[in-house]
């Protein structure tokens, strides 16, 4: 079929079906709301083309020049985009769902607010591109370079990046949730404000990084690495944490509770005004740390090490601290026995409901 006859159906809202294109010039032609469906475009040359808000579903693209086209708002469903270039393209918006994207070349694309789902990006160059606020869900990532990536308000969800090359990662307000990077050496990162929740963060190495307001909440960090890192107002709650090390540490007004951090390693961590409640803190080097303000309440700090450790008018009420080393309460908030008493307190018998007049419903004939 001749361009012009394309052209023409496209501006009569015809749908493009099973048509032969492959090798195709195509360069900087207008396709604007054209539909695609299971059309041969391997080869084709769209450098330049106007693509805009146009529907692709299960197209053969493999090997097609993309580069410098207008991909806005389009969307692409169970095409074949292996080895495609899309270097320079402008695809904010464009949504790729269930495609092969294996090898292609995407470096400096705009994908601001663009959506990859369940797609191969095995291979896949997408160095320099900008994925603003996109999202990439239950992508595969087999050793694909985002280097230099602008990744800022970026989604990953379940997303295995254990073999994505990152560079020196900047990536603040992203979500990781759900996702895989168990091993990722990820030191001197700039990772501010994100979301980690449920994330397999196991034997990662954080070393260095700013972390600053981020959320590790039932996280799996087993062994995991934070030396020196800049994590203020983070939360850790219900994290798994056994063996991380938190040696020299920014943790000012960061949130434990609940956390399993035990025999780990807190060596002039600073954990100023930090909330460590009801946490397993058991067999844990405190050597040198700033706890002041900290609460402890309820906490498990049997068997660990508290030398030098500051704790001033930190709240130990409750905690358990048989075993504990060098753990000076003179400076320590006294406990408060109302507190206490009111924490514990349970009901004396079964019928306290019964017996509460608040509780009690009486029917009115009006």
């Amino acid at each position: 079929m001749k361009l012009e006859q394309i052209q023409k159906r496209i501006k009569q809202l015809e749908p493009l079906q099973e048509l032969k294109l492959a090798g195709q010039q195509f360069v900087n032609q207008d396709f604007t709301t054209g539909t695609f469906i299971k059309c041969d475009l391997r080869g084709v040359n769209f450098n330049g083309a106007n693509l805009q808000e146009c529907s692709f579903v299960e197209c053969d693209f493999s090997g097609s020049n993309l580069s410098n086209s207008n991909l806005k708002i389009a969307t692409f469903y169970r095409c074949n985009l292996s080895r495609v270039s899309l270097s320079h393209a402008i695809a904010t918006g464009v949504c790729f769902n269930e495609c092969q994207l294996n090898e292609a070349q995407v470096q400096d694309v705009n994908l601001e607010h663009g959506n990859l789902i369940s797609c191969d990006l095995t291979l896949s160059d997408f160095r320099h591109a900008n994925l603003t606020k996109g999202g990439l869900i239950k992508c595969s990532f087999e050793n694909c370079d985002l280097t230099q990536t602008t990744l800022n308000q970026t989604t990953f969800y379940i997303a295995d990046l254990r073999r994505v090359i990152f560079g020196k990662l900047n990536a603040n307000q992203c979500v990781f949730s759900q996702s895989n990077l168990a091993g990722k050496d990820l030191r001197d990162a700039s990772l501010n404000y994100c979301q980690f929740m449920e994330t397999n963060l196991q034997e990662i190495n954080f070393s260095g990084s700013t972390l600053n307001n981020s959320n590790f909440k039932s996280a799996n960090l087993l062994s995991a690495r934070f030396s020196g890192v800049q994590a203020r107002q983070t939360l850790w709650i219900e994290a798994q944490l056994k063996k991380a090390d938190f040696s020299h540490a920014q943790l000012g007004q960061s949130v434990w509770v609940g956390a399993k951090a035990r025999q780990g390693c807190f060596i002039k961590a600073d954990l100023t005004e930090a909330v460590l409640q009801k946490a397993d803190f058991s067999q844990c080097d405190f050597s040198a740390a700033l706890l002041r303000y900290a609460d402890l309440a309820y906490a498990d700090l049997r068997h660990s090490n508290f030398k030098n450790a500051d704790l001033l008018r930190a709240t130990l009420r409750g905690a358990r601290i048989e075993g504990a080393l060098q753990l000076d309460r003179s400076q320590a908030a006294p406990d408060d026995a109302a507190t206490l008493q009111a924490e514990n307190w349970k009901p004396t018998t079964k019928n306290n409901q019964a017996l509460n007049p608040f509780t009690k419903t009486e029917r009115y004939a009006y």
